[in-house]
């Protein structure tokens, strides 16, 4: 039987590839391990024999399996578990996370040549676990780029839609730059391609107009042209462009000069935005996703709930397991929120144990189930320090709009109702 923690309705983030085939020893430790999994949303199945993994494989689609080094099954071992799984296409090929206890150069070299994504080392801590699953689930949404290519030539944009859209990219085309503005506002692409010579616009100038709305100044800017002269490509890149790609390219070197350039702004704009421990927005960026969240809702007439949550004596944690442990449980409410609301809801941490939702279109009832059940969730996860466990908990506020229309009435009610939790004995929900 699998064993899942029921997530809340409207979580939308459970899917095929927050599926866990474990293949392991099924003691008390495994058993512990998939509990905790489960708790953070993962849908975790044992796996006995390696018919079953193979049945389980083909059923499920893309997903993880936990494999532990030396699983022995009635009709296979670990390794026939590894070539199952290599012998499947690509595309439906799980990511494998290999579990051994070798921690030499040999042992993790295993490990690549069995095709594992991870080596995780014997006893497995769940937070461990977890973070390592989170950074692979991140990893695979790391090719779904936003491109805006800008071309009069309607072939030209077709061409460079269909190359990247067939390598995961997602691409908006513009064949009438001055159409440019608006789409920067809606798309909000990570990398802008311009056709050097256009009817009516020079890409240069097309570059330079960008380069002066300050939300669009650190976007990349390539230009895209069949000119060969060294002076002129010069000339247009000390005007607002980033690189120059010569006509006609090859379609593996425009995806690859895409994909390294839009990565890197990607990873530039991540460490001024995110918290570096946890990857969640950072305080500044958590005020201006719900400061466009709030904007939007009162267009649409829509209600939105704002949260605060804070960990329960979480000085006492870092007194007593030091800060190493302290980061750890931060890193485990953050993977849990991750894990536990849409894709779509805004999750920042404010500074220290604090942290910041926002639930879009959801009423107060609702936040506060989604809230609670978080709430109890993290009650039951298990940290451990020098092989001792121990447990955590949080507290929570909430403020809703309509109620409070203006952003620091949002948060400064959700702020009172955090305070009201904590006084009233903590490890609760509270609503303004």
């Amino acid at each position: 039987m699998p064993i899942r923690l029921r997530l809340a309705e409207g979580s939308g983030k459970l899917g095929e590839v927050n599926r866990i085939l474990y293949c392991g020893d099924v003691k008390a430790e495994d058993e512990r391990l998939m509990e905790q999994l489960a708790g953070f949303g993962f849908v975790v199945t044992p796996v006995e024999t390696l018919r079953g993994l193979k049945g389980l494989l083909a059923e499920t689609g893309p997903g993880f399996v936990l494999l532990t080094q030396g699983w022995v099954a009635p009709d296979g071992d670990w390794e026939s578990a590894v070539g199952a799984i290599a012998e499947l296409p690509e595309a439906a090929r799980p990511n494998l996370v290999l579990v051994g206890e070798d921690a030499t150069l040999p042992g993790r070299l295993r490990a690549v040549r069995a095709g594992a994504r991870a080596y995780l080392m014997r006893p497995l801590n769940p937070i461990d676990v977890v973070d390592r699953l989170e950074q692979m689930l991140e990893d695979r949404d790391q090719y779904a780029f936003r491109v805006m290519v800008v071309d009069d030539e309607d072939v030209q944009t077709k061409f460079y839609k269909a190359v990247l859209e067939q390598a995961g990219i997602r691409v908006l085309t513009v064949n009438d730059p001055m159409q440019v503005m608006s789409g920067l506002t809606d798309f909000r692409p990570e990398l802008v391609m311009i056709d050097l010579y256009m009817p009516g616009v020079h890409g240069h100038e097309l570059a330079a107009a960008i380069r002066q709305d300050p939300a669009h100044v650190s976007i990349p800017i390539v230009y895209l042209s069949s000119e060969t002269d060294r002076d002129k490509q010069h000339m247009a890149m000390q005007v607002g462009g980033d690189d120059f790609l010569v006509k006609p390219m090859k379609a593996e070197h425009l995806v690859t000069a895409v994909r390294n350039r839009a990565r890197r702004f990607r990873e530039l704009r991540s460490l001024m935005l995110r918290d570096s421990l946890t990857g969640l927005l950072n305080q500044a960026s958590t005020r201006d996703h719900l400061a466009v969240e709030l904007s939007r809702m009162r267009r649409s007439d829509q209600p939105l709930a704002f949260a605060m949550i804070d960990i329960d004596h979480f000085k006492a944690v870092n007194d007593t397991y030091g800060h190493p442990t302290g980061d750890r449980v931060i890193r485990a409410l953050a993977n849990l929120l991750k894990q536990r609301l849409r894709t779509t809801d805004v999750i920042g941490r404010f500074g220290g144990e604090e942290f910041a939702v926002a639930l879009a279109g959801t009423p107060p009832d609702a936040a506060f189930s989604v809230m609670e059940e978080i709430r109890r969730s993290f009650q039951t996860t298990e940290h451990r320090h020098d092989g001792l466990a121990f447990h955590c908990s949080i507290s929570c506020g909430i403020s809703c709009f309509p109620t409070y229309p203006r952003l620091d009435d949002l948060v400064e009610a959700a702020d009172r109702a955090l305070y009201t939790a904590k006084e009233s004995g903590r490890n609760r929900v509270a609503i303004a």
